[in-house]
């Protein structure tokens, strides 16, 4: 795998040039090529970066940090997301229900007919949705957490560094430990639980942060710049 290139990347391969080709960063796609030779890794290697070309660096208006890509063959390389192809609310992954509930209950009155559940609009509005690990072994949750997060945190590091404004929503305690690299003064931190939290309990996610961000978007750029989520 060579992802050191604009097709990879996209929009990104500039602002991350120097973590891209760092040492790290190199011995990182060494170690992911033969976890891949020789375990069963989600989500497909394709996939590992796919956050990075779904959503335009330029473009950039929050950022969503979780922890693993679901380690049961659902991971999409969009964290939280499903494929479209999983159909009824028993089978899709149970945090992702638990967003599309709050979602549902917060922002449309109880009825949302049209929610994606790819998240792919989401990033095509300027939503990433990124976790604290870009790859996991089949059914090990945080098998691969240690070696990404050097990656994590240059990468919030250089958003912090080059931006203004941008609304970061950490869900869960290890998305919350990256919030020493953003600067309260540039941007907005939200904090919340892990909808994977809500999931086990088998109670209500109820986030705010979806109101919240609009809300702030809606203040500093104007209502149009608003997310649909």
């Amino acid at each position: 795998m060579d992802v050191v290139n604009d097709t990879i990347f996209n929009t990104w391969s500039k602002p991350l040039q120097k973590l891209l080709y760092s040492e790290y960063f190199s011995r990182l796609v060494k170690f992911i090529n033969k976890a891949y030779e020789d375990n069963i890794i989600f989500p497909a290697k394709k996939n590992i970066f796919k956050a990075f070309r779904a959503t335009d660096y330029k473009n950039l208006k929050v950022v969503i940090l979780g922890k693993d890509p679901y380690p049961d063959g659902k991971a999409t390389g969009i964290a939280f997301g499903n494929d479209n192809s999983i159909i009824g609310d028993n089978k899709i992954s149970p945090s992702l229900l638990k967003i599309k509930e709050c979602i549902e209950h917060n922002i449309y009155n109880g009825l949302n007919l049209d929610f994606d559940q790819t998240l792919e609009s989401w990033s095509g509005q300027g939503v990433l949705l990124l976790n604290t690990s870009l790859t996991v072994k089949k059914n090990e949750i945080g098998s691969h957490h240690k070696y990404w997060a050097k990656f994590v945190v240059e990468t919030l590091k250089m958003i912090n560094d080059n931006n203004s404004g941008i609304i970061f929503m950490l869900w869960g305690k290890d998305a919350q430990v990256y919030e020493e690299y953003i600067s309260l003064s540039k941007h907005y931190v939200l904090k919340f639980n892990h909808p994977s939290w809500a999931a086990r309990k088998d109670i209500l996610w109820d986030c705010d942060h979806f109101k919240k961000a609009n809300e702030l978007i809606e203040k500093n750029n104007g209502k149009e710049f608003c997310i649909k989520w």
